[in-house]
């Protein structure tokens, strides 16, 4: 038996994905070269998103009972040892509301790494890879070689594909075994009166760099409170982080 990590990042995509791949578990097997497999269903939850996604994550556990675990990153403070993780559900899981706790993941974060930006990206190494490796660590898997990763990109996506995806062990099955677009994810979530009912500009973290500025500008818009945590962190952090030491 072979294990798949299924990321879920609370959006459409890696939602249809992992429903597809609940039910095509022998198409996957098979593409692994494995009698069968176990499937972990995980979140990481860094407190910045909508909190529409945090909804249609437990939508999408109650209504296809896929268990899935929701984590945070732990932040090791004055420790030389990458994050680790909690486990938390959609009722104590941090919420963008809370940002003031400094144990909010992300407030936690920035305490001990500095405010992400272009040249230093380590908000989603540490928020999301290390706390899920963490998890993973904890079920018995010492490293990634011991279990494969799917990652919800599509056909129409593929330029983000992972150059060390064969060294990582991720797959892509909505490239590999299932191709779609967008249009196809969106069509299928169209089906249920639950969809995700946010626009795109306020998916994954809400103020995230990553953004343009046209959907930044589009999320000020829509949801100004995202940049209070910005502001605040600006204010009081800026001066934290490797570039200033």
């Amino acid at each position: 038996m072979k294990t798949v990590l299924i990321s879920i990042s609370g959006g459409r995509t890696s939602g249809y994905m992992a429903r597809w791949m609940q039910q095509n578990q022998d198409k996957i097997a098979e593409s692994l070269g494995a009698e069968s497999i176990k499937l972990v269903y995980v979140f990481a939850n860094t407190g910045m998103e909508h909190p529409d996604t945090l909804r249609f994550l437990h939508d999408i556990d109650k209504h296809f009972d896929m268990g899935i675990v929701w984590v945070e990153g732990a932040t090791q403070q004055g420790q030389r040892v990458s994050t680790q993780h909690r486990i938390v559900d959609f009722k104590s899981a941090y919420t963008h509301e809370q940002w003031g706790d400094v144990n909010h993941p992300f407030h936690s974060y920035i305490l001990k790494y500095g405010i992400p930006n272009v040249k230093f990206l380590g908000c989603t190494r540490e928020m999301k890879r290390n706390a899920i490796s963490s998890y993973m660590r904890s079920l018995g898997f010492k490293t990634m070689s011991g279990y494969h990763t799917a990652i919800g990109i599509r056909e129409d996506e593929s330029r983000r594909v992972s150059v060390r995806a064969g060294v990582e062990n991720i797959i892509y099955p909505l490239i590999d075994l299932n191709p779609v677009d967008k249009e196809d994810v969106l069509d299928w979530w169209s089906q249920y009166d639950w969809d995700l009912n946010i626009p795109e500009w306020l998916g994954n973290c809400l103020a995230c760099y990553k953004k343009s500025y046209k959907k930044l500008k589009a999320v000020w818009q829509d949801f100004p409170q995202a940049f209070e945590f910005t502001e605040a962190m600006e204010g009081t952090h800026g001066m934290l982080g490797p570039e200033f030491k």
